[in-house]
């Protein structure tokens, strides 16, 4: 019984070293993304309009162990949003429709994130 049980443990073991479950396969991936975090930009009273980011040097919009996340954080204040309108994961840009809700200027302030 004891030897059926080593061979079980090390056959899960290498299953899970194998499918990059346990170890450190994973490790590297945590550093390879950059967030950008560009000026932030003066928009109008009821402004809408679609701004474009791009990623540098040939990398892809997206954090790569997040897929399924917009590639971009608002940090604008209340009354401005931000939507993804264009590009997207994988893609070398994203186009954002930015829309200012109240009746004085604000200022829109975003990140995004490339690998």
């Amino acid at each position: 019984m004891q030897a059926l049980r080593r061979t079980l443990v090390a056959a899960l073991a290498a299953g899970l070293l194998s499918a990059g479950l346990i170890g450190g396969a994973a490790a590297h991936s945590l550093t390879n993304h950059v967030w950008y975090y560009p000026p932030g930009e003066n928009v109008s009273a009821w402004y809408a309009g679609v701004q474009h980011f791009s990623c540098p040097d040939g990398q892809h919009m997206g954090h790569p162990d997040y897929p399924y996340l917009l590639p971009f954080t608002n940090y604008s204040p209340t009354g401005v949003s931000v939507s993804l309108f264009g590009g997207g994961y994988g893609s070398d840009h994203i186009d954002l429709l930015v829309t200012n809700w109240t009746p004085s200027g604000r200022q829109f302030t975003i990140s995004y994130v490339c690998h």
